[in-house]
């Protein structure tokens, strides 16, 4: 899908500018040189920030749902004994407990692995 049709934008991976060719034989051609080339690496860098900036947002969002998924049902998880107790009849299985544990430890190990946290 292109732009014009209503789709975002795809992020493209850093590209360098076209390189210059440079002239250093005499000395106003060579600070002539140096200035375009301080220019060209000061340009760069500031490319190659936004783009990581650019990149983070996505990875960040996903690590505090995830993590905040994993609270969840690992709260789940505390509660979940507590009302098989007050029950006290076999409607809640004990069991349950430890599977939910199980899934909020795996989430945290995922975002552990994808270094989502990290962005």
């Amino acid at each position: 899908m292109r732009e014009e049709e209503g789709a975002s934008p795809k992020r493209e991976d850093l590209q360098a500018r076209e390189w210059k060719r440079l002239d250093w034989s005499a000395r106003e051609q060579t600070n002539a040189s140096l200035s375009w080339l301080f220019a060209y690496a000061i340009n760069e860098a500031e490319s190659a920030m936004n783009w990581y900036r650019s990149a983070k947002g996505p990875k960040k969002r996903g690590a505090r749902r995830i993590r905040l998924l994993a609270v969840c049902i690992a709260t789940i998880a505390g509660v979940l004994p507590l009302l098989s107790q007050i029950v006290g009849a076999q409607v809640i299985p004990p069991a349950l407990a430890s599977i939910a544990l199980a899934i909020g430890v795996a989430l945290v190990a995922l975002d552990r692995h994808f270094g989502f946290s990290r962005a």
